[in-house]
């Protein structure tokens, strides 16, 4: 999955560089630069882990790292034969929809469930949606869009 960049989020941790802020002028070196970097951190790293990995490859004094906002992923939630909150999701959308298999996944993106981590050990992110080659590509980008087909309603 390493080999496919759309997937690599689900196996390792990912950075991005979303907004780069340098010089002005084509003949004119720039006194200042900085970038803004967006972590999608896998699940078994913690924020603290990868940012010293950063500190490490870089490693020059010169450079200022600076944490604008981050947080640990959230832990894996259970979903075994035991686990209350994951079997009603499965019972459900099998009684709606008999002919479709039911397993879980690995949400890449943050979401806003984060703020219910203090208030219970498992967080299910619902999305029942399924992928076209070429899907992956238009997501968290400025053409992003979903297809129609990709909502099991919408048909």
């Amino acid at each position: 999955m390493e080999q496919k960049p759309d997937m690599n989020a689900f196996v390792r941790t990912t950075t991005a560089v979303t907004i780069f802020n340098a010089g002005v002028k084509v003949n004119v070196l720039p006194p200042y630069a900085e970038a803004f970097v967006n972590l999608r951190i896998h699940s078994a790293q913690t924020l603290q882990e990868v940012l010293d990995l950063i500190k490490s490859i870089v490693a020059d004094e010169r450079v200022k790292l600076e944490l604008v906002n981050g947080f640990d992923p959230l832990p894996i939630s259970s979903y075994d034969e035991q686990s209350f909150g994951y079997q009603i999701i499965k019972k459900t959308v099998q009684g709606i929809f008999p002919q479709v298999n039911v397993a879980p996944g690995i949400c890449v993106g943050n979401t806003d469930s984060r703020h219910y981590k203090d208030i219970t050990r498992d967080i299910y992110r619902f999305a029942p949606t399924w992928f076209k080659p070429g899907d992956p590509q238009r997501y968290d980008t400025f053409k992003q869009r979903w297809q129609k087909y990709t909502h099991p309603l919408l048909k």
